[in-house]
């Protein structure tokens, strides 16, 4: 499912990392429980777009892509919460990322 399009952000301006800045802490996220306790436990993609800042710091993090409608918003807003987490080593100038989370239900 395609997020629509919102207002303009300050990710949309500037270049594309190319390739990403190493990371050198991230936060698996995890999957909502609202939505295991529902039974569901198929694996879920979401794309999101951010700005990298010279710092390393993830600011300005959007959905615009989830491959589910089920609970998207529960996905959205934990995919959302682990990309902000991530710190990327330092770098010359902001960039803007691009990364896909995949939530998994190791067992089922």
């Amino acid at each position: 499912m395609s997020v629509p399009a919102s207002k303009a952000c300050a990710t949309d301006a500037l270049p594309a990392c190319n390739p990403l800045p190493r990371i050198e802490r991230f936060t698996e996220p995890t999957y909502p429980p609202i939505v295991e306790r529902g039974g569901m436990h198929d694996p879920v993609s979401v794309i999101l777009l951010f700005t990298i800042t010279s710092r390393g710091a993830v600011i300005d993090v959007r959905v615009v892509q989830i491959d589910t409608e089920f609970h998207a918003d529960e996905f959205a807003a934990q995919a959302r919460e682990a990309i902000a987490t991530i710190q990327f080593e330092r770098i010359s100038a902001p960039c803007r990322g691009r990364m896909r989370v995949v939530f998994k239900i190791a067992n089922p």
